[in-house]
């Protein structure tokens, strides 16, 4: 029983590890090339370095019902932010997947500043992977990021998910881990040029491109593109009253489109 619960999770983490996605609508809009800004809630799960950009306690939630048009990779991530005298704590949870096959994480995060340039951060996720009828699994990974700010214009940042590269089930498979590095470039007011790489261990390098522009008060316009697989995305995020609503649209050229809703609640400056 172990074996074959060996074999299907080696099947399924290489047929979907790609389809897993990071969350955000802002994010996803961003094609996922914002690794040099990631400064809300859903740093807790990209790059905890960011998390020293929050300033005051957050709630964010994001959901994709159908990715790639199936129920049976729905995606929920929930997180809170809450800043310190010392740093910046967060926890998030996550559940994809569906009975038959789901992958669940609990994520602990801190991020800190050193000099006030440099934000860093480090985040335990503990992991499971449940196959119905096959029996689960469970495992520790650590994720670790920076965002270093060069200039008043020009951020970098980066980071690794799964550093310390566990292993699932009793074959000792080794799940992915990912390497992200980027810039952010805000050439004009309001105007931002994201520009990033990922890498995910076995697999060809991504290249992500994303722009960001606020034509008005409150609302934000986002587009994206990735390459490894290739996909186009776009989005709108508004922000009114400490809350923020962001909806992304991303293209696949094989699998089409996919909806992806989130909304982040600055507890603090909240007002009713």
């Amino acid at each position: 029983m172990e074996k074959i619960f060996c074999l299907i999770s080696i099947i399924c983490i290489s047929c979907l590890s790609s389809a897993q996605i990071l969350p955000g609508g802002t994010q996803i809009a961003l094609s996922h090339a914002d690794i040099a800004k990631s400064n809300d809630v859903f740093a807790i799960f990209s790059n905890p370095g960011g998390l020293a950009q929050i300033e005051s306690m957050e709630v964010g939630a994001y959901y994709s019902p159908a990715p790639f048009g199936m129920d049976e990779l729905k995606t929920a991530y929930l997180g809170c932010a809450l800043p310190l005298t010392f740093g910046c704590a967060g926890i998030g949870f996550m559940r994809y997947g569906y009975e038959l096959y789901n992958i669940s994480e609990l994520h602990l995060a801190f991020g800190g500043r050193y000099r006030k340039k440099i934000d860093y951060g480090l985040s335990v996720n503990c992991h499971q992977l449940k196959i119905q009828n096959y029996g689960s699994d469970v495992n520790l990974q650590i994720n670790a990021g920076f965002v270093i700010k060069l200039n008043e214009d020009i951020s970098w940042g980066a980071s690794i998910l799964n550093a310390n590269q566990s292993t699932v089930g009793e074959c000792h498979e080794v799940l992915p881990s990912v390497y992200t590095t980027g810039f952010m470039w805000n050439p004009i007011n309001d105007g931002f040029i994201f520009l990033a790489i990922q890498k995910e261990s076995g697999n060809v390098p991504d290249f992500n491109f994303g722009y960001s522009y606020a034509p008005i008060k409150y609302i934000t316009v986002l587009s994206g593109y990735s390459t490894n697989p290739a996909m186009f995305s776009a989005g709108l995020s508004i922000i009114y009253n400490s809350i923020e609503f962001d909806y992304a649209l991303t293209h696949h050229n094989e699998l089409g489109y996919s909806h992806h809703i989130s909304v982040i609640v600055n507890i603090c400056g909240l007002s009713l």
